[in-house]
């Protein structure tokens, strides 16, 4: 089984409401597939996502989103910042070390948002940075 889900959270959410509507819903998938990831580390004990097998690579302008769970992560070998911050809020949850890690969306320039894990702390912990994004 392959699912696939198809969620248009930028579109048609209108008014003033719009982006944060957006935001929110995406926020909330990548949330849910944050605890899919959690549950793929306990199920196939993966390695940590920062053991040098994942870079973060930006997806090709123009094509649609597609959000990948941490096994695909580690075939492909690459991910940008919303898959890297699921994966990396999935492991902080499986490991323990941050049962209340979660993705947080933001705002980074006129039309451009960025996806982190927001710690429990408070924190904001960058997964593409530390994977490579913003590198030669």
């Amino acid at each position: 089984m392959n699912p696939i889900l198809g969620i248009d959270v930028f579109n048609g959410a209108g008014g003033e409401l719009g982006e944060e509507y957006s935001i929110g819903a995406a926020e909330s998938v990548l949330n849910g597939l944050a605890k899919a990831n959690a549950l793929a580390w306990h199920t196939f004990n993966l390695p940590s996502l920062y053991n040098g097998r994942v870079r973060y690579q930006r997806e090709p302008r123009g094509r649609r989103e597609h959000w990948k769970g941490i096994r695909q992560i580690f075939r492909d070998g690459h991910a940008d910042c919303d898959d890297l911050s699921a994966a990396r809020a999935g492991e902080l949850i499986a490991s323990g070390k941050d049962t209340g890690a979660r993705v947080h969306i933001y705002r980074t320039g006129p039309k451009t948002l960025h996806a982190a894990v927001k710690r429990s702390d408070g924190r904001l912990e960058d997964p593409s940075r530390r994977l490579g994004m913003g590198q030669p």
